[in-house]
């Protein structure tokens, strides 16, 4: 979550746009008016911050510790469906198809209180392979040892 103000440009309101904070430095560079550095993974939200139509965001992914205990895991956000995988398992250190993924539709499960990743097989299947094509590993790099104790409670 996040609140931008700048009267006159950004009107009130709400945006359910999904975005990260990879898309900070696309998005003051168009407000800059200079040219994006090539390589970065983020897009400008300018549009959704003016009230503008934006295209759908490229389905987002981070990494954790392993939610306290274990191996790292990582989730992945495309539209209304978040996947969420607790922990890479069986010594791969990479996003795999076979990955055991939990499944919240966050239009009516903001809160992610129940995995529904049976009933929608297509949607984990699709989730997965996503993940398991991009050039990541399960690895939370910018953990650095720490140990993400929002997550021991909620994922076991």
């Amino acid at each position: 979550p996040s609140m931008a103000r700048w009267p006159g440009r950004i009107p009130p309101g709400r945006s359910d746009f999904p975005w990260a904070f990879w898309d900070v430095m696309p998005t003051f560079a168009e407000l800059a008016g200079v040219a994006t550095p090539d390589g970065l993974d983020g897009v400008s939200i300018l549009p959704t911050l003016l009230g503008e139509p934006q295209a759908e965001h490229a389905p987002l992914i981070w990494t954790w510790p392993g939610a306290g205990r274990g191996p790292s895991g990582y989730a992945i956000r495309a539209g209304r469906w978040k996947g969420v995988v607790p922990h890479c398992v069986g010594g791969r250190r990479r996003p795999h198809p076979s990955d055991a993924m939990q499944l919240f539709d966050l239009e009516v499960d903001p809160s992610e209180t129940t995995d529904i990743a049976a009933g929608h097989a297509d949607v984990v299947a699709r989730l997965r392979a996503h993940a398991a094509a991009e050039d990541m590993t399960c690895d939370c790099f910018q953990c650095a040892g720490k140990v993400a104790r929002s997550f021991e409670t909620k994922f076991v």
